[in-house]
């Protein structure tokens, strides 16, 4: 009987090229990916190097929000009301206080500073009695009158029997001068002092 010429090929090798060529191709994608990776982590470290948070210190320029309480930890004074405060450390903008209390700190950070004098010291000679009729007519106490000295708080209104006449007593003193109070501040920005050339 006459045989059929049939010709045989095996698809095996060229199965096994191509599986090839895909392991190298998987090979590729995949160091592709982890060199990207490294390089995209290596830029990370890079970035965070060059951005480290300033720090507060002589000649920086800083702003912060602020919160002032009474030694009963009442509500004095804040931001809020009188918008956040901006000074440059070392050029006495700001009570002694806060210039050096806010020194070591970052952006973002928060502390509550101790004793704070805002009104400086009380000073007994800065208290004056005047005769009454001095004064603007219908001056009571909790008034505050102007003259040549500044500005005044009348804290009493009281009759001389001696001199026989009505008289007030006058505080030349800041209304908080001598009292302990706290600052509470949360540090908004920090500019760092400019560098010498």
């Amino acid at each position: 009987p006459k045989q059929l010429g049939v010709k045989m090929t095996s698809t095996l090798p060229r199965d096994a090229a191509r599986r090839r060529r895909l392991a190298c191709m998987g090979v590729a994608a995949l160091l592709a990916v982890v060199t990207t990776s490294l390089l995209s982590a290596e830029s990370a470290f890079a970035a965070l190097a060059g951005s480290q948070p300033k720090v507060i210190a002589e000649g920086s320029s800083v702003s912060l929000s602020w919160e002032l309480k009474g030694p009963d930890g009442k509500m004095v004074d804040s931001s809020q009301t009188d918008g956040p405060l901006s000074f440059v450390c070392g050029k006495a903008q700001v009570m002694a206080e806060v210039d050096a209390g806010v020194r070591g700190m970052i952006v973002g950070e928060s502390k509550t500073i101790l004793p704070v004098f805002i009104g400086g010291k009380r000073d007994e000679s800065k208290v004056k009695n005047v005769v009454h009729e001095q004064l603007p007519s219908g001056t009571q106490v909790g008034a505050v009158v102007h003259g040549p000295e500044g500005s005044a708080r009348v804290t009493k209104v009281w009759f001389h029997p001696q001199l026989g006449d009505k008289m007030a007593t006058l505080d030349f003193n800041h209304a908080l001068a001598g009292i302990e109070l706290s600052m509470h501040v949360n540090i908004l920005s920090c500019e760092a002092p400019p560098s010498d050339s």
